[in-house]
């Protein structure tokens, strides 16, 4: 960690050497770095599970639901088996 500070403290005792015009360049670059550096870090946005299933359609009304299974478990159990 002293080595960051003392890197830290170098890079800052040659940046207070440079004109004004080379201080605003430095600026900028370090600034497109940085901006570079956090877009990479953050996360893209997940869809929901609502949203990947949209392209399935609508869902069934809970009465088609019943309806299904009425028809699906009409005739159980059956008496021939």
């Amino acid at each position: 960690m002293s080595e960051d500070r003392s890197e830290l403290a170098e890079a800052v005792a040659l940046a207070l050497k440079l004109s004004p015009l080379e201080k605003v360049h430095l600026v900028e670059r370090v600034v497109a770095t940085l901006e570079k550096d956090l877009t990479s870090l953050v996360p893209k946005p997940r869809h929901s599970l609502l949203g990947v299933l949209s392209a399935y359609g609508t869902v069934p009304s809970a009465e088609d639901i019943d309806e299904a299974r009425r028809e699906m478990w009409g005739n159980f159990p059956r008496e021939d088996i």
